[in-house]
């Protein structure tokens, strides 16, 4: 941008510019993904008994909910946080309910870290 005889004038750098920004929106991906990995875990680590209360995130029982939540990155601007798998068939009931009433824990560390999302895209 240049200033010239009371007014600017913006000059669109192209590739160099798209690059940047790109690069930019990837690292704000990166970290808001790790961020919630990280939230949910913490959510559910507090160890039982007793046993959590309904709507409540769940104890940890044995540690391996906890193991089983993921980030993955299958592109440059697309972060996932998964849990379950590997024998933990339950986590999808915990979250949202089903023969028990839910107790949620990736929701909640979702919108924890949303809520501060402009952090993570300085």
């Amino acid at each position: 941008m240049a200033k010239s005889a009371g007014h600017f004038v913006f000059k669109w750098r192209g590739k160099k510019a798209t690059t940047a920004i790109r690069r930019q929106v990837s690292d704000g991906v990166r970290e808001i993904t790790v961020a919630v990995r990280n939230q949910a875990r913490e959510i559910i680590s507090t160890p039982y008994p007793p046993a959590s209360a309904p709507f409540d995130p769940p104890h940890r029982r044995t540690g391996d909910l906890l193991r089983s939540i993921k980030a993955s990155f299958p592109d440059d601007l697309t972060g996932i946080v998964s849990a379950g798998g590997g024998g933990v068939d339950y986590a999808a009931t915990l979250e949202f309910g089903g023969h028990i009433i839910e107790r949620p824990f990736m929701r909640p560390a979702f919108d924890e870290v949303t809520s501060r999302a402009k952090e993570f895209f300085k």
